[in-house]
């Protein structure tokens, strides 16, 4: 499967997938009991997104456990599509500016133990 067949209702459970190619094109979904342990490797979490302006988005995140929990990649639900935020029409997508998207809290819908980046979340 590709992030962009992740289906709405997975982003509403606590899921949790890897990699499963050189590339990074291909992931699968993997069973995690209550947290993901500290220093285990890079996750993609599904969850929740705040922007500036305070609309929510549906997103899987890329979650570093063995950087203290470090956001690496993120994908906002826009219209029943994952979209990158490093696509270059992200702003077109989503239909804001900047200043109403960033900086954004997040919520992870399973725990990564050791995370450091308490301050960013919601």
């Amino acid at each position: 499967m590709n992030i962009k067949e992740i289906k709405t209702q997975y982003l509403k459970k606590p899921k949790v997938f890897i990699y499963a190619n050189q590339k990074n094109t291909v992931i699968k979904e993997i069973k995690m009991n209550q947290s993901i342990p500290e220093d285990s490797g890079y996750y993609l979490i599904t969850g929740r997104i705040k922007i500036m302006d305070g609309t929510e988005y549906l997103a899987l995140l890329g979650v570093s456990s063995d950087d203290s929990g470090e956001l690496f990649e993120v994908y906002f639900l826009i219209n029943g599509i994952l979209i990158s935020q490093n696509e270059k029409n992200f702003l077109k997508k989503i239909g804001k500016n900047k200043s109403e998207i960033f900086p954004y809290k997040y919520r992870l819908n399973v725990k990564v133990e050791g995370d450091a980046n308490i301050g960013h979340q919601y």
